[in-house]
């Protein structure tokens, strides 16, 4: 059997573990964990007067849109714009009343 001083070092590793544990499993929720899972849509288009490369990306499920235009210098997608849609329904439908 181990002595005494070997244990007691043991059952506080143990106790602070556990105590750990708890703190994770019963934490709040993130935000990002929170957010729907995504339905895409993506469609390729044009802006008046600008590049007329640009893609428009549907978050049907979160009901966002981005703007994105691809950057031949940078050789990299560069975001555009973004709109709310919610928001937007909602602003829209106050005008409405």
């Amino acid at each position: 059997m181990p002595n005494r001083r070997t244990l007691v070092p043991l059952i506080v590793l143990n106790a602070l573990l556990l105590a750990a544990l708890g703190a994770v499993k019963w934490s709040p929720a993130a935000e990002a964990q929170a957010r729907a899972r995504g339905s895409y849509l993506m469609v390729a288009g044009a802006v008046e007067g600008g590049d007329p490369e640009v893609v428009w990306l549907l978050d049907e499920a979160n009901g966002e849109l981005v703007a994105v235009v691809w950057n031949r210098e940078r050789g990299e997608l560069m975001g555009l714009g973004y709109r709310d849609l919610d928001v937007d329904a909602v602003t829209l439908m106050r005008g409405r009343d």
